[in-house]
């Protein structure tokens, strides 16, 4: 037994790995605390906007011990001072990844951090999909078979008139908030 738990620990920590043994062996830049994207996605799930900039988390409605602080978080930097004059620019997007949560519990949950934030919700289709497109990591836990273990990153997306780019990946251990604001302080100046 103690056998296969460290086999299924191992596995489950080879392939968190994976994502980001690609991204240094891939095309993407690193710098300091955010992995530079610059590329095009298919955002069918998210509505047309007209905000310059959507910051999107990825992660499951009941998720208190990574989602409910990484989404506080989020709020603070949302609402900060820093961004103020930036943020009618900025829309925040909790994607649940959990397909058989109700759907109206996602834009409640996304809600309940900030009444501006959009849950979305995602069918199990849609979210193979995205695991590829946003590099994602999420899998039911071998531990509780109620929750998942997921990548907890912020995703930047670049609004043009024409498509959207994934600008941008922060990772969240820690999150450089500055670096965060920054970006999106540039991306709301130079847009359209």
């Amino acid at each position: 037994m103690q056998k296969q738990l460290i086999g299924w620990a191992l596995f489950i920590a080879l392939l968190i790995a994976i994502p980001f043994v690609m991204l240094f062996i891939g095309q993407d830049n690193v710098h300091g605390s955010k992995i530079e994207v610059n590329k095009n996605v298919e955002v069918p799930w998210l509505e047309k906007s007209d905000k310059k900039v959507t910051l999107v988390f990825f992660g499951y409605v009941g998720c208190a011990d990574v989602c409910a602080p990484l989404l506080y978080e989020i709020e603070n930097i949302y609402r900060s001072s820093e961004l103020k004059e930036f943020n009618s620019e900025v829309e925040v997007v909790f994607i649940n990844l959990i397909p058989e949560m109700k759907p109206s519990s996602v834009d409640s949950f996304a809600k309940s951090f900030d009444i501006d934030f959009k849950g979305v919700y995602l069918n199990r289709k849609e979210l193979l999909k995205i695991e590829r497109d946003f590099r994602l990591f999420f899998s039911t836990s071998i531990f509780d078979r109620e929750s998942i273990n997921h990548t907890d990153h912020i995703y930047l997306i670049r609004n043009n008139r024409d498509n959207r780019t994934l600008y941008a990946i922060y990772p969240t251990h820690p999150l450089s908030k500055e670096l965060l604001i920054e970006d999106m302080k540039t991306i709301t100046e130079y847009s359209y």
